[in-house]
């Protein structure tokens, strides 16, 4: 009973060890809310559910201050976000009064995330200068990096993209001095995203690649979903719709039960890729789901994106209502989101009111959405309104704004297409350089296969003669004695006065007698 009372109390230190190494928290958060707030397995509504009962049952003030965090937390991710709001307005004091800096820090954070996604930049930027002074009281590294990224983000969704580039380096640049891999995985897959839109497709490419292989090196299903999804957002805009539906297929595979936000956005996209390869039924179930998960329970981002793609399905398919019922839906979150998704509402209203022949409204549109997407810097984006723009202008008869339109496209276009044909040749020359390094491996095991049969040979050979060397040494030494046992046993047919002793030199006698006893001549 002893020994097995050890070995369990051995296995749970062992456990709780593991768990306060793979579990990063704050200082004064404790380690049951730290769990919780990183448990990814179970459903957010058995999580919410379980971090409300908790908070109840808290006698410790901080203890019930982080708890009334994480139930912040569940409640932002099961889109509600009105009650989160409130919840974290009121824990924003709280944790003045306890003096809980880390505790502030966190829920400045996720208000900010909040605020900067519903495209309410002021405030958001009013937290993070707060976080900003926080990080540099404290002198927290992690914290600083922290505000690098959100300051990227604000920058991304508001059109500043060469911003937002240096906010999440110097981000980097912070989790990596601290060793935050999970961190810096994510903020790799952010600074990819980026290079997406503006047409750098090489950097984008290498950037997510990077962080899926950290994300996967981790273990970490949620980053290695998302790098899987912008991954094949990129292949997508380099025209490989294959090779995009196929990573967000693989993404899908790795969506865990808490990640519903996720799963909206990534059936979402998987409905446009799908779509653009001609499989209209597959973008058809994917599309319905994400609309329908949205309608539910989806942040006005996820709204947008659900809701246009279904809208473009629906007009691959020639149903021009349903396309207009989507179209309309989407636009009515169009306060409620940040520069980039209003851009994507007006290319798809611009597209539907192309469908329905309403030209006049369709070109003010088109209008609008060029201008908005050169300002947002996403020069895919900007191609695809500049296209639907030149069609409504040709419809509207007016050849010379429709020849402008298609002549801005051609050149967006020969640049997207000159950084694919580069992302291309520098691929091609990656293979060869592999091919290379491959044959050169193969011909060095070869050299060395060759080496090694030279020298066994050469061992062989000799040893051989050693061996031979040794026998005819042996047979001439043993030789004289054989002569020497005739000589003394038959009779002597030498003249008298001869030795029948048979001449040796002195070495080699003190060779033979160092061999084999001498023999005793009588």
């Amino acid at each position: 009973m002893r020994k097995h009372g050890f070995w369990r109390i051995l296995a749970i230190a062992l456990g709780c060890l593991l768990a306060g190494v793979a579990i990063a928290r704050d200082p004064s958060e404790p380690e049951a809310v730290a769990r919780i707030r990183a448990d990814r397995s179970a459903t957010l509504e058995v999580l919410q559910a379980q971090a409300m009962a908790a908070e109840q049952r808290a006698k410790d003030p901080v203890d019930r201050a982080w708890w009334r965090l994480a139930v912040a937390e569940f409640a932002d991710e099961a889109e509600h976000p009105e009650p989160a709001l409130e919840s974290l307005a009121r824990l924003l004091d709280e944790a003045r009064q306890l003096g809980l800096r880390d505790l502030e820090f966190r829920a400045n954070a996720r208000m900010a995330a909040m605020l900067a996604n519903r495209g309410r930049t002021p405030e958001a930027l009013k937290l993070i200068d707060r976080m900003n002074l926080l990080a540099k009281h404290m002198q927290e590294p992690a914290w600083q990096a922290e505000v690098h990224y959100q300051r990227g983000v604000l920058d991304r969704k508001d059109g500043r993209p060469e911003l937002a580039v240096r906010q999440f380096e110097k981000a980097l640049a912070n989790y990596e001095k601290v060793g935050d891999l999970y961190g810096k995985a994510h903020t790799l897959n952010a600074m990819g995203m980026i290079y997406g839109r503006i047409g750098q497709f090489a950097e984008a490419l290498m950037k997510h690649n990077e962080a899926l292989a950290i994300a996967t090196r981790l273990d970490d299903r949620q980053e290695m979903a998302r790098s899987h999804r912008l991954l094949g957002n990129l292949y997508r805009n380099l025209e490989d719709e294959e090779l995009g539906a196929e990573n967000m297929i693989r993404a899908l595979g790795l969506l865990e039960e808490r990640d519903r936000r996720e799963g909206i956005a990534l059936r979402g996209e998987l409905g446009k890729s799908l779509l653009k390869s001609g499989r209209i039924d597959e973008a058809l179930r994917y599309a319905e789901a994400a609309a329908e998960d949205a309608q539910l329970s989806g942040s006005p981002p996820n709204k947008v994106n659900a809701f246009t793609t279904l809208a473009e399905v629906r007009l691959a398919q020639g149903d021009m209502e349903g396309a207009k019922l989507w179209s309309d839906k989407a636009m009515t979150q169009f306060d409620s989101v940040a520069l980039r998704d209003q851009v994507l509402l007006r290319l798809s209203e611009l597209r539907v009111l192309s469908a329905l022949g309403q030209y006049q409204e369709a070109r003010t549109q088109g209008g609008r959405t060029v201008y908005d997407a050169r300002r947002l810097g996403d020069k895919v984006l900007e191609r695809e309104a500049l296209d639907a723009l030149s069609n409504v202008q040709l419809a509207l008869g007016d050849a010379e704004a429709a020849f402008e339109s298609r002549k801005a496209h051609a050149e967006l276009d020969r640049e997207l297409s000159l950084e694919t044909a580069s992302r291309k040749i520098a691929g091609l020359e990656a293979d060869l350089n592999q091919q290379r390094v491959e044959a050169e491996k193969k011909l060095l095991e070869r050299d060395n296969q060759i080496q090694g049969l030279r020298i066994t040979r050469q061992r062989w050979f000799g040893i051989a003669l050693v061996g031979a060397f040794l026998a005819v040494l042996g047979g001439w030494l043993l030789y004289p004695s054989d002569s020497v046992s005739r000589n003394a046993s038959t009779p002597s047919s030498k003249p008298a006065g001869m030795s029948s002793r048979v001449f040796m030199p002195h070495w080699l006698k003190l060779q033979r007698h160092w061999i084999v006893p001498p023999i005793p001549i009588r």
